[in-house]
């Protein structure tokens, strides 16, 4: 397990923390995600399929009881592993769900205890037992080769921790419904290639923006700033810095959720 990924950043106090915190934001920058993200789903196989997958994975973590970070980690080890041309073709579909599947293992691998690392049988059996177990002992290895066995991933999720509880407002309640609400965003962002675009920490930040926008307008509260000066000064970013992806986000989220007759927030 890396530190980097699954350490539980709360205390800004601590000097560990803040050297992790800044390896990450460092990392974030110098990895971008690969080029082949920005394509129009109409040019790739992998994008018109990767929705579908990502919800598959989704819902593999949480039958395995592994944590939102894994599934986050999971799906940039998939994202990486499509940038291999002779895998994001029309011939390799039926290898696609195997390809998550590789992923999925190697996430836990890297990112939850021994003990919570499913096996093989069982991710297989969630796939209705659709591959044989040489094959996905084949598929891991070739997938690990491809990433040069580089398992590294900064995720939105790495951020959730940090943001989430250096910007709480002290009442419990409130606190939880901005918690909930965040993994929601994030999770439809998770499935959705366009949020790739952002940085990582930016997306979580605008994630975090969204859910107290939300949260308040719900309680119809104006004790609170929806973006306070801490929340500033833990995310790096303030309000107009995260217009384009709060603005992408919320829309999101109106679409997962409007109906018929409704119509876009401005």
């Amino acid at each position: 397990m890396s530190l980097l990924h699954a350490y539980p950043i709360k205390d800004m106090d601590s000097e560990l923390v803040q050297d992790i915190y800044c390896n990450m934001r460092l990392q974030e920058k110098l990895c971008p995600p690969p080029a082949h993200l920005q394509y129009s789903p109409s040019q790739s196989v992998y994008l018109r399929s990767r929705k579908t997958l990502v919800v598959w994975i989704i819902q593999v973590c949480e039958a395995c009881e592994l944590s939102n970070l894994t599934a986050f980690h999971s799906t940039a080890l998939m994202d990486r592993a499509f940038a291999d041309p002779t895998l994001n073709v029309p011939s390799k579909r039926a290898a696609f769900q195997l390809v998550a599947m590789a992923c999925i293992l190697l996430a836990s691998k890297y990112v939850e205890v021994e003990q919570r690392v499913p096996a093989m049988e069982e991710l297989n059996e969630l796939a209705e037992n659709a591959y044989t177990l040489p094959a996905f002992l084949r598929r891991e290895m070739l997938l690990l080769n491809f990433l040069e066995w580089d398992l590294r991933a900064i995720t939105p999720y790495c951020y959730f921790n940090i943001f989430i509880t250096n910007s709480a407002t002290g009442i419990r309640e409130l606190d939880q419904e901005i918690k909930q609400s965040m993994v929601f965003l994030l999770g439809l962002a998770l499935q959705e290639h366009c949020f790739t675009q952002f940085l990582p920490s930016l997306l979580c930040a605008a994630a975090l923006y969204c859910s107290r926008r939300m949260v308040f307008q719900q309680h119809n509260t104006s004790s609170f700033e929806i973006w306070p000066a801490t929340a500033r000064a833990i995310t790096g970013y303030t309000a107009n810095e995260l217009a384009e992806c709060k603005s992408l986000l919320l829309r999101t989220y109106f679409d997962a959720s409007r109906g018929p007759e409704d119509t876009p927030p401005t």
